[in-house]
């Protein structure tokens, strides 16, 4: 019966993971597919002003890993 209830836990903890990872997952698409759209007509190379760069790296989702 512990076993049982062991187990049961365990399955439920997983689907929370697997539905909490996916919807992670959901929102950083969506995210990056808006920063396509808006930045769709720009030319990004070697002539691209630093501005430019730095608002468009400025716009992509960050993490909460720690640096260092």
């Amino acid at each position: 019966q512990e076993l049982a209830a062991i187990g049961q836990a365990i399955g439920s903890a997983a689907s929370y993971s697997v539905n909490a990872v996916g919807t992670q997952v959901t929102k950083l698409s969506d995210t990056l597919k808006n920063i396509a759209k808006e930045y769709e007509e720009v030319d990004i190379g070697p002539d691209t002003p630093k501005e430019v760069l730095n608002d468009l790296l400025s716009r992509y989702p960050t993490n909460d890993d720690v640096k260092g």
